[in-house]
């Protein structure tokens, strides 16, 4: 799922794919492809690549969707609901390194235009990078709640006592 060269033909959006990857039934018959554009695209955005897929698990189609393009981001993990018990996917969650929690609707026959922000973490000045797992689950009355935890492993400024370290709660 890579595409990180450095070269004209790069896809400027996808970095490194930490986060798992997510095959599911969507509406209209269709099987997608789910995957967060993860650490170190060229643009620093946190992006869902939705790819549409065919009977032999060929790409037909390829869906872009950008959350946040600021800078210094990337979508890590991701979480998904069937709110109507139809089999397919309705709503995708996702997780980004500034800490937000994103929504994308996919009750249509056709992927999102955009992503909806839920929230943001935070230890009250600096975001918290949301890498983990994300988990949704419901009630007995319908409510979705979903949740994560925070924290990033992945540089070495992650570690303590080393360059760029910087202690959070």
């Amino acid at each position: 799922w890579d595409n990180t060269t450095q070269d004209a033909t790069a896809d400027k959006d996808m970095g490194y794919v930490l986060g798992q990857v997510r095959i599911r039934k969507g509406n209209g018959g269709k099987t997608y492809a789910f995957v967060p554009n993860g650490v170190d695209s060229l643009n620093g955005s946190a992006t869902l690549y939705v790819y549409q897929l065919n009977a032999a698990g060929g790409i037909t189609a390829t869906t872009k969707l950008v959350a946040d393009a600021s800078g210094g981001n990337g979508l890590m993990s991701l979480g998904m609901a069937d709110l109507n018990g139809d089999g397919t996917i309705d709503t995708v969650y996702g997780g980004d390194l500034k800490g937000n929690v994103w929504r994308w609707d996919f009750t249509g026959n056709t992927p999102p235009t955009g992503a909806v922000k839920l929230f943001q973490a935070t230890d009250g000045a600096n975001p918290q990078p949301i890498t983990g797992g994300i988990g949704v689950g419901r009630d007995n009355n319908g409510n979705v709640f979903v949740g994560f935890g925070t924290g990033k492993f992945i540089a070495s400024s992650d570690l303590p006592g080393n360059a760029g370290y910087v202690t959070q709660t």
